[in-house]
């Protein structure tokens, strides 16, 4: 270290001494006006040039650069990926409840001949889990028979209707969930 400092004081004496013998030798005119500016920039250069040496380290700029946008790419990538991977898989779960609900209204119309409706149905979500998919809740509503008027419930003014009613459970339909569906059956909730 020592060595580097006392060649570039060395370099800076000398380039220093040729300015001033250059300033010394040229006739006062325009062209000493050039010749200060040259020798001047000659003199900063040399002061400067150790200092990006010291700095420098043999680091590549260019190479450091074009890593860091790499790298920054690829975790842009990633942060991409993983959102389009959640909303991918969120809307598989939404298609795949939607189906099993048309599935689940079809089997109990095979299997009894009753019309329900399928209010709601929660699933387990965690693609990562053993269980994922498997039934944790389903509300069904049976439909009135053809022919048959639904009767009007008692409506009370000022009360509000927060928690679906239950309706008596019907054990052809619980038994279709149960074999056909591998649904548990106190995840089965019957509403009016």
């Amino acid at each position: 270290m020592m060595g580097f400092i006392k060649n570039w004081i060395v370099q800076v004496l000398i380039t220093v001494i040729f300015m001033v013998l250059v300033d010394m030798i040229l006739p006062n005119n325009n062209f000493k006006k050039y010749a200060k500016l040259a020798t001047g920039l000659i003199v900063m250069i040399t002061i400067i040039t150790p200092v990006f040496k010291l700095f420098d380290r043999g680091i590549d700029v260019e190479e450091k650069i074009g890593n860091y946008i790499t790298a920054f790419q690829e975790k842009e990538a990633n942060i991409n990926r993983n959102q389009i991977e959640q909303d991918v898989n969120k809307k598989t779960i939404e298609a795949y409840k939607e189906k099993l609900k048309g599935a689940i209204e079809q089997s109990i119309y095979n299997e009894t001949g009753e019309k329900c409706t399928v209010i709601d149905i929660t699933i387990i979500e965690d693609t990562q889990s053993y269980n994922f998919s498997e039934v944790k809740s389903i509300k069904i509503m049976k439909s009135p028979a053809e022919g048959r008027v639904k009767s009007v419930d008692k409506v009370i003014i000022g009360k509000e209707n927060t928690a679906d009613e239950e309706a008596p459970t019907d054990k052809n339909v619980l038994e279709v969930l149960v074999n056909g569906f591998n649904i548990d059956s106190d995840a089965v909730k019957f509403v009016k």
